[in-house]
């Protein structure tokens, strides 16, 4: 008599003993299920590939006075952000509590390996390894300069809001910042929130008013001046590559040059939206990047759909030239296999609601949605080998428009092993 194999038995790790630490979503910003991630991580398939290529491209681009930008795309769930933060991940390499660093934890192929050990050889003739990540979507009642500028100032530890953050770059580089902080935390204040309310805080004002000696003036005087010095609804586009290159030089472990930085700007698509303007600054906040800062910050981007797809997406092209496309191959194939079938019968004419000429074969033409299908990872990072032995049948619930498809599996034959169905294996 056969073993009844069970669908647990054949993945890596139980399913009903691990639990999805991220709730299946993967989000940049989101550190706290960051080791959970790059322990679980598939790097192969387009996962891999996509990896490879952005990783050759920018080293090959560094002595090059321009450093390429990546677009990554694909339908909703393929995996763009998870790809992404892996990517920030092992770019950085930072350790964990227990002295793993990411490189250590994440399982890649020899290839990707070799790339990330040659990125780091390189960031020793430069100013470290930096980087820089946040979704422009979170608030799209801004300009792509100042969420831009947003995202990397988050990244060096300090508020998100352009003033808040020029202001406390203000008094460290005049060397006031460390004794700013004792007298508020003297006075039985929090600093962090003493500085977010820095146009108002009488600790700030008092303490930078008598450190710069200016007693041509009073602390209040001087509050008001920093709202107009600091404040900003918008920035320049040379206003963003001043403030830009002034964190990165604070970042960097060589005060004469930059870290190799990547940063990264998730769902920009959905930033854009149909509106061109915001394509258009998009454009030219990157290609600034691109042809500035000695070819060594990459720019990542994400979105749904490739560059083609739409007269917005269209004007990224000359700066995302590098196009990382996430997409379900079974789906793919599924559709082409129905073509084909449906080719070899040019003749025949299938009927649906008394319609002659119309609808399709769905005895013979493979629909991907009525399948059964083991996914990977991420959707497109790959999946489970038939070399790992028989695999199970899942059957999947699918509900379109006017309709409800039952759940159903598709039988899987494996040959020289049991025969497996919905209701098990034989």
């Amino acid at each position: 008599m056969t073993a009844q194999v069970l669908n647990r038995d054949v993945f890596e790790r139980d399913p009903a003993q691990n639990s999805l630490q991220n709730d299946g979503v993967s989000k940049v910003d989101n550190a706290a299920a960051l080791r959970y991630e790059l322990s679980t991580f598939v790097c192969e398939g387009m996962y891999k590939d996509g990896l490879v290529r952005i990783l050759d491209t920018y080293l090959s681009h560094l002595s090059l006075p321009t450093q390429p930008s990546a677009w990554v795309s694909g339908f909703y769930g393929s995996g763009k952000s998870h790809l992404v933060k892996i990517l920030e991940a092992l770019w950085r390499n930072d350790e964990f509590p227990d002295g793993q660093r990411s490189r250590d934890i994440a399982r890649l192929p020899d290839e990707i390996r070799e790339q990330f050990l040659e990125l780091s050889n390189q960031a020793k003739r430069a100013g470290g390894l930096w980087s820089a990540s946040g979704m422009l979507s979170e608030q799209n009642n801004k300009s792509v300069r100042m969420l831009i500028m947003g995202i990397v100032y988050r990244a060096a530890g300090l508020s998100s809001d352009y003033g808040r953050a020029r202001f406390r770059l203000w008094v460290r580089q005049r060397g006031w910042e460390d004794e700013i902080v004792r007298r508020i935390v003297a006075a039985g204040f929090d600093p962090e929130e003493e500085f977010d309310q820095y146009l108002v805080s009488p600790e700030i004002g008092e303490a930078v008013w008598e450190l710069s000696g200016a007693k041509s003036t009073d602390a209040d005087s001087a509050q008001q001046r920093w709202e107009v010095q600091f404040n900003r609804d918008d920035i320049s586009i040379d206003d963003m590559e001043l403030a830009l290159k002034e964190v990165l030089k604070l970042q960097s472990t060589d005060d004469k040059t930059i870290p190799l930085t990547l940063i990264v700007l998730d769902e920009v698509q959905q930033y854009i939206d149909d509106n061109g303007a915001r394509a258009q600054a998009v454009q030219e906040a990157v290609e600034r990047i691109q042809s500035t800062f000695e070819s060594k910050v990459l720019v990542v981007a994400t979105g749904q759909a490739s560059l083609s797809t739409t007269p917005n997406l269209q004007k990224l092209q000359g700066r995302f030239t590098m196009n990382v496309m996430l997409s379900d191959r079974r789906r793919r194939a599924g559709r082409a296999r129905g073509r084909a079938a449906q080719a070899t019968r040019p003749n025949a004419s299938r009927q649906r609601d008394g319609a002659p000429g119309r609808g399709r074969d769905r005895s013979s033409a493979p629909n991907h949605e009525d399948r059964a299908e083991i996914r990977g990872q991420g959707g497109a990072g790959g999946g489970l080998s038939p070399a790992a032995g028989p695999q199970p049948v899942l059957g999947k619930a699918v509900a379109s428009a006017g309709s409800h498809r039952h759940l159903r599996a598709t039988p899987l034959s494996v040959a020289g092993g049991p025969q497996c169905d919905g209701q098990g294996c034989r």
